[in-house]
């Protein structure tokens, strides 16, 4: 339990101290790697969906890998 209020309070501080902020990533920013590429469809576009469009599969062992650094 102190272990997990130390994670907390460190988490605020670090937050304050670094300006934490949200950050939107797109399905399209080459960040995000579809993985088996053919087992990715990009749906129709609608303005329900920040840039247009989103990304679907039917494949249960397809991955979509996001890599940041942070």
């Amino acid at each position: 339990m102190h272990l997990l209020n130390l994670f907390s309070a460190l988490s605020v501080i670090l937050g304050v101290a670094y300006g934490a902020r949200n950050v939107t990533v797109d399905d399209k920013d080459g960040a995000i790697v579809y993985s088996p590429a053919l087992s990715w469809v990009r749906t129709a576009e609608t303005p329900l969906n920040v840039g247009g469009s989103h990304m679907l599969t039917q494949d249960p062992r397809a991955t979509a890998t996001f890599k940041f650094t942070g």
